[in-house]
């Protein structure tokens, strides 16, 4: 119910920053994240910018952002024992999150691209004016977004697998696999 614009937050929770989404408690796997909108407020536009889709924005800056380094250590032996380790804490009931090479980078290109102020000051920028009433989807990991402003809205993700698509080698993880030259994702994770 909080208005977007002026909003006094951390910059990691700022969502008038251009970002991609990725969630810490909620790892996808190289699934998508599709988020639907509702705008409820009874008069005020939501206002959004969007910016170049995942493949172009990843291409520019997915290598600056650390994503061999990551590939890299999650195939070393330490981080293969990291990935084991967390995987039995998990199922012994403890409240860790095991995350794939691919969630760990797109948490951290998450808060790359705010912290970014080449980014966010010159990436293309594209409006767009939700009105009182209306919904919109997008996935959101895939459509670089922010909220300038806009109050009162109604949100709902769900998980899609990547295996229902189309197309999914333009994926996020698949472009980012080509990008590094990496799988991202350990053997054995099935697409869902």
């Amino acid at each position: 119910p909080v208005e977007e614009d002026g909003r006094d937050l951390p910059l990691n929770k700022r969502n008038d920053l251009i970002h991609t989404d990725a969630f810490p408690s909620r790892p996808t796997n190289g699934d998508l994240i599709l988020r639907i909108f509702t705008n409820i407020h009874p008069s005020k536009t939501r206002n959004w910018i969007t910016t170049d889709p995942f493949p172009v924005i990843a291409a520019r800056y997915a290598k600056d952002a650390g994503l061999e380094s990551i590939a890299r250590d999650a195939a070393s032996a330490a981080g293969r024992l990291k990935n084991t380790s967390v995987r039995f804490l998990r199922n012994a009931g403890l409240p860790v999150v095991p995350r794939s090479a691919y969630d760990q980078f797109m948490l951290h290109f998450h808060e790359y691209l705010k912290r970014n102020g080449d980014f966010q000051r010159n990436t293309a920028k594209y409006r767009f004016d939700f009105p009182a009433g209306s919904t919109w989807l997008t996935f959101t990991d895939v459509v670089p977004h922010s909220v300038l402003s806009g109050q009162h809205a109604l949100e709902q993700t769900f998980i899609i697998a990547r295996s229902s698509m189309a197309n999914a080698d333009q994926a996020p993880v698949s472009v980012l696999e080509r990008l590094c030259g990496k799988p991202l994702l350990e053997t054995g994770q099935p697409a869902r």
